[in-house]
C-alpha cells in the first residue's frame, strides 16, 4: 500500500509540474548560427551554483544572488543532483524517498526563482 501511495503522489506531481512548465512554454528553435527563441537569435550565458550543498536557510539568499547574476547578464544558472545521495554505495541505490526529496528541493529552487520573476 505505501508504494502505491508513494507513486501516486509522485505521479500527481510529475503531472503537475508539466502542466506548470506548459503554462510558460516558448518557441524555441536551432538554424545554422545559434539558438532561436521566439524569433530572436539568442547566445545563452550561464552560471553554476551547489543548490544541493546549501541548507534550506540560506536558499532565500542563493535566489537573490540568482536575481543579481540575471540582471549581470546570465541567462541560465546550472544546478546539481549529486549522484552520491541517490548512491551512497555503488551498486546501493538510497530509498525512493530520499531521492525524491533530493529532486523536490532542486524543483522548490527552480519554482522559486521562476515565481520570483528571475526568468530562469
Amino acid at each position: 500500500m505505501r508504494g502505491t501511495t508513494t507513486m501516486v503522489l509522485f505521479l500527481f506531481i510529475i503531472v503537475f509540474l508539466s502542466a506548470v512548465l506548459a503554462l510558460f512554454a516558448t518557441n524555441v528553435t536551432f538554424d545554422h548560427r545559434t539558438l532561436v527563441i521566439d524569433g530572436r537569435w539568442k547566445v545563452l550565458i550561464s552560471g553554476a551554483i551547489h543548490y544541493p550543498s546549501s541548507t534550506p536557510q540560506v536558499r532565500a539568499a542563493l535566489l537573490s544572488w540568482n536575481q543579481k547574476s540575471k540582471y549581470g547578464g546570465l541567462d541560465v544558472i546550472e544546478t546539481y543532483v549529486f549522484w552520491n545521495m541517490h548512491e551512497p554505495v555503488r551498486g546501493q541505490v538510497s530509498s525512493f524517498w530520499l531521492s525524491f526529496q533530493l529532486c523536490f528541493a532542486s524543483v522548490e529552487i527552480l519554482c522559486c526563482s521562476h515565481y520570483k520573476k528571475i526568468g530562469f
